[in-house]
């Protein structure tokens, strides 16, 4: 049970250090930094809890009780779900029918806006699409003093001609079905072309655009990769200000991805816990929209750290302990796919599932290494063509981390000895036990002190733990 009235919860994680490596360089940062990652677990930490059903507020920071943020993941996010279950994957819908789908969804982006257009005039089509039919119904919503817009976005009014800004909007979309900008938004080759593709379209702008980018890549028709291309929009660069005193030349987009790229070392450190999407790790999308978030939290719990803009954060949290119904795009191949969703929650099928599919995968392997290891005598020698093995993977990984592969190959040819920091050594034995699918054989406690660890001490260590568990597999 989690109570509320709980103080901003204190972090031992980088309390006293004002630097840090980030894409290469020593950047300095402020506390905000630590919250950002803080805040991506236990935002995560609340999703799941209430995936298994336990009891709002799901969490004891009384700022998360008290104020609306969004998932850490953003495909998790209700309007997401929304988007996913009922707009791409309710149907068999064709290129350009599920960009017309999508737009319309999204302008509103009111899960409620749109169950209303449906039942009024009906599954949305590029074939059936009624301007006229489309504005009366959102005309009786407005005149009934119904909300039709989502709050979570400033939607500027295209100037169309219209008295109403949802007149124009319909209005919008019917212009472009018939000047060809959806026909074009189909032939995009590349998520920044989508994007670009969106730019051209009047009122988006630059952050409704590459948002829009992003919705249209959930669907089955848009295979692009979400860690090509990032915008950061004017929450997220507040929030790089607040996070960062010096980026060492590394303008936002750079930051964004190289806190992407860097997520794995920081979230396996000792003061956080995150548990990934079922082996997915953070993308840029939602590197982008934390550091958005970490803005609002950094309003109330370090309201002294000010860059301009909001000094409250205006949205609150009413717990909704209703099932949540799950689902991802099929494309990224996890367990809940949104043309088969699942109900989570209390008294809900899901929950009994979650055992069968657990997080401890990516960035949650590394932590679980802290609990208990497989014992293996020390004497034992593994063969040498497994050390070999082991040493190829370790060194495949040291890029990934920012490490220079050629420098300590080098070192580990000549017998010289080249150390790491340990953190980024407990990142590489998760990837690495994970690779073999031997699961939990090393801790961190097996490895050197001072924070740092020698290579080839790294290779052999792993090498004998996960020589034995290779055997018995």
């Amino acid at each position: 049970m989690h109570r509320a009235n709980t103080p901003v919860p204190r972090l031992d994680l980088g309390a006293e250090r004002s630097s840090v490596e980030l894409d290469g360089r020593r950047v300095r940062v402020t506390k905000v930094f630590w919250r950002y990652w803080y805040l991506a677990a236990e935002r995560q930490a609340m999703f799941m809890r209430r995936l298994r059903g336990e009891s709002a507020p799901w969490t004891e920071d009384q700022i998360l009780q008290s104020h609306r943020f969004t998932n850490a993941y953003r495909a998790s996010d209700r309007v997401s779900q929304s988007l996913l279950q009922d707009v791409i994957y309710s149907g068999d819908y064709e290129y350009r029918d599920t960009v017309l789908r999508v737009l319309l969804f999204k302008i509103f982006n009111h899960t409620d806006t749109w169950q209303h257009l449906v039942s009024q005039v009906g599954q949305p089509t590029i074939a059936t699409f009624d301007s006229a039919a489309y504005t009366g119904a959102l005309d009786r919503r407005f005149q009934s003093g119904t909300r039709l817009y989502s709050g979570a976005y400033i939607m500027p009014s295209p100037a169309l001609g219209h008295r109403r800004k949802h007149a124009n909007h319909v209005a919008l979309l019917e212009q472009i079905i018939a000047d060809g900008t959806i026909d074009a938004i189909t032939q995009a080759q590349s998520l920044q072309g989508l994007y670009q593709k969106l730019l051209q379209i009047p009122s988006f702008g630059s952050f409704l655009a590459y948002q829009y980018a992003i919705d249209l890549n959930y669907s089955p028709h848009f295979p692009f990769d979400e860690m090509e291309f990032v915008v950061a929009g004017p929450g997220a660069l507040r929030g790089i200000e607040k996070c960062f005193t010096d980026t060492r030349g590394l303008d936002p987009v750079g930051v964004i991805r190289a806190m992407t790229n860097s997520a794995e070392v920081y979230l396996t450190d000792n003061s956080v816990e995150f548990k990934d999407l079922w082996g997915r790790p953070l993308h840029l999308i939602d590197c982008q929209n934390l550091f958005c978030e970490v803005d609002k939290y950094a309003r109330a719990a370090h309201p002294e750290i000010s860059v301009g803009g909001p000094k409250r954060i205006k949205q609150t949290f009413r717990p909704d302990e209703q099932p949540l119904r799950l689902g991802y795009p099929p494309k990224w191949r996890l367990p809940w796919s949104a043309d088969a969703p699942v109900d989570f929650g209390t008294h809900s099928d899901g929950r009994k599932l979650l055992s069968y599919f657990p997080t401890n995968t990516s960035y949650g392997v590394a932590m679980d290494y802290k609990a208990e290891a497989v014992t293996v005598p020390s004497a034992e020698v593994p063969p040498a063509e497994h050390l070999q093995r082991i040493r190829e993977l370790v060194l495949s990984e040291l890029p990934r981390l920012r490490l220079d592969r050629n420098t300590i190959e080098a070192a580990l040819d000549s017998g010289d000895e080249e150390r790491i920091p340990s953190r980024k050594a407990m990142v590489i034995i998760a990837r690495v036990c994970k690779s073999l699918q031997v699961g939990k054989v090393v801790k961190q406690s097996d490895l050197k002190p001072d924070q740092v660890t020698d290579v080839a001490n790294l290779i052999e260590l792993l090498a004998s733990k996960t020589a034995p568990a290779l055997v018995r597999a």
